[in-house]
């Protein structure tokens, strides 16, 4: 059946990354969701993703004259990160149990400079003087844009 529907589309590199990403993770959440909150949603969330990937391939490449087809095969791989990019949230502990890199960077920055460096940057925070800085700034790389043209 599979073979029937999806055997003579053409795959490209980016589809069978982002299918085998979500595949992985959705496999790896069953066995290892001890701290992901909501795992099983995540995992029906993969599922569909992967079958979604399929059906716009599909879509995409038996209607090529169709450009909105044509456009979103093209351009669902951008979505796509984005949803990656914001299910890291939720996926990390399941790996490690908490951002564990976090507590290493502040014990790293303490020693190194005794404190927080944006800690130690907030004093020197004037509004007065950092809002026409940034205007100038804006204003110099408007002008820099504009003389390129």
């Amino acid at each position: 059946m599979l073979k029937a529907r999806y055997g003579k589309i053409r795959f490209r590199v980016v589809d069978v990354t982002c299918m085998a990403y979500f595949s992985l993770i959705g496999l790896l959440l069953i066995f290892f969701h001890k701290s992901v909150p909501n795992w099983p949603l995540y995992v029906v969330l993969h599922v569909v993703l992967v079958l979604s990937i399929l059906e716009i391939v599909r879509w995409g490449e038996i209607n090529r004259h169709k450009k909105i087809l044509w456009f979103l095969r093209l351009f669902y791989p951008i979505a796509i990160l984005l949803i990656a990019w914001f299910e890291l949230d939720g996926i990390i502990p399941m790996l490690f149990g908490n951002y564990w890199a976090t507590d290493v960077i502040i014990r790293v920055e303490k020693s190194m400079f005794g404190v927080l460096p944006n800690v130690w940057f907030e004093q020197f925070y004037r509004p007065l003087l950092c809002y026409p800085v940034a205007l100038k700034i804006l204003k110099s790389r408007n002008e820099d844009r504009l003389s390129s043209r």
